[in-house]
């Protein structure tokens, strides 16, 4: 698939068909990637497509200036470049998507665990199976243990781009919402208390923001001095306004691809907050993100059938 790639976006580019392609390249530490901005057929020579492809590239497409570019798009780049489309935030006709299948991604945390701080040297996969190793250890895992969590319960593993909603897609269900569920199970106490010990350990570093590919703000509130919205220090109080705030800001709009999950670096999963928006826009108003650019946003759009049960 690797050498097909290459390829293709050599070829793309040599026929000035695009003047980028937006892929991944091999990173400096093991099992790593970076993403790859090639504008010269030989610079797609580069490009790498395996489960460590980590960042959502769909977020890089409003800083290029490209005429045209060709993105790598698994389903989690298809969904937000549909997004994206549907905000008019990315002129369709600009965007050439090359769609691939995805097996998954690895989950940096769940192998982290197994290997008890060892560094890694070398890492590949085999099969069903990841090998790792380093100066003086080997250790193979299945490759379901240390799948990402996104991925366990992703409902649209088709690298197609939806510019209709396709038949069949339903409202999401299984793995993707059980902690979610656990956490609805607690009390309002127990889950407020929950969320302070989330806050508390955010560092402020916004790697959240700025790795999600729908975080779309020219200025974000938390740069904003006049009026000031946030205080300089990563106070509790004003991480859970951020996060509350950024959590409204993308209902209706996350494609929970889980970048900032994976970008966070002290492992806080904003997830869960995604996905009871999520799951409350698809109870109630039938709304699933990423599917329709023609469909009207969640929370600006209005139907004389809605349901509004949820009404005081």
């Amino acid at each position: 698939m690797t050498t097909n790639l290459r390829e293709t976006a050599a070829r793309l580019l040599a026929e000035g068909t695009v003047q980028l392609v937006l892929g991944w390249e091999r990173g400096t530490l093991p099992l790593r990637t970076t993403p790859l901005f090639a504008r010269e057929p030989g610079e797609a020579g580069r490009l790498v497509y395996d489960p460590t492809c980590d960042q959502n590239l769909a977020g890089y497409l409003g800083r290029v200036k490209e005429e045209r570019v060709a993105l790598i798009a698994r389903p989690c780049e298809a969904r937000a470049l549909v997004e994206q489309v549907r905000e008019n935030r990315i002129d369709r006709d600009r965007v050439l998507a090359i769609g691939l299948p995805c097996s998954g991604r690895i989950s940096r945390s769940a192998l982290a665990s197994r290997l008890t701080g060892r560094v890694i040297r070398e890492g590949r996969l085999a099969a069903d199976r990841l090998v790792v190793a380093g100066d003086d250890w080997r250790e193979e895992f299945p490759w379901t243990e240390v799948l990402d969590p996104v991925c366990r319960g992703c409902r649209l593993p088709d690298p197609g781009i939806y510019w209709a909603a396709p038949e069949g897609a339903v409202p999401p269900e299984g793995d993707r919402f059980a902690e979610f569920d656990r956490r609805r199970s607690l009390s309002p106490e127990q889950r407020r208390d929950e969320f302070r010990q989330a806050a508390e350990r955010c560092l402020a570093c916004y790697a959240c923001r700025q790795a999600c590919p729908m975080c779309s703000c020219a200025e974000c509130i938390t740069d904003r001095t006049a009026p000031a919205w946030l205080g300089p220090a990563a106070d509790p109080s004003d991480t859970m306004l951020f996060h509350l705030v950024r959590a409204m800001h993308l209902a209706g709009r996350c494609v929970d691809c889980g970048a900032c999950a994976r970008a966070c670096p002290v492992g806080v999963d904003l997830r869960h907050l995604h996905l009871a928006l999520e799951r409350e826009g698809s109870e109630r108003f039938d709304h699933c993100p990423g599917l329709d650019p023609a469909s009207r946003p969640l929370v600006g759009g209005f139907r004389p059938d809605d349901r509004e049960e949820f009404i005081l």
